[in-house]
């Protein structure tokens, strides 16, 4: 599935790449996150669902009850994942997994990272601060 907005295509990968590792990662209002990996891949991941998951919102509700956990998310050991104690965790090919592919588009003036932080503010603009 692929989207389109303010020049940035999002897409879905079609399944994931092994042994990709996470380099950054970056808290996003309302629960959602911009990650990068090893590969280049740029990937905004949703964390919001598994509050309502099953058999997982009991782990994850805490980043969303407890003020301020959800930003002191790191890169866990050696980029397989991301952590905020040590109970709350997600594996790097979960993410890559499931998380929206970033595509960035370059222009004709070289323009693409300032695309690229265009689209996170808009992101970043559109949802409150809730977090």
């Amino acid at each position: 599935m692929e989207r389109e907005i303010n020049g940035v295509l999002f897409t879905y990968p079609d399944k994931p790449m092994e042994d990709q590792r996470i380099v950054t990662v970056t808290p996003l209002p309302n629960f959602k996150l911009f990650l990068t990996y090893d590969d280049g891949a740029e990937i905004f991941y949703d964390v919001s669902p598994l509050f309502e998951h099953p058999q997982l919102s009991k782990t994850f509700l805490p980043l969303k009850n407890q003020s301020g956990l959800f930003r002191k998310v790191t890169v866990g050991t050696s980029g397989f994942g991301i952590v905020w104690n040590d109970k709350i965790d997600i594996g790097c090919d979960v993410i890559y997994a499931d998380g929206q592919r970033v595509i960035t588009k370059v222009n004709t003036t070289g323009k693409a990272s300032a695309i690229k932080q265009k689209s996170i503010a808009v992101i970043q603009k559109k949802t409150p601060a809730s977090v």
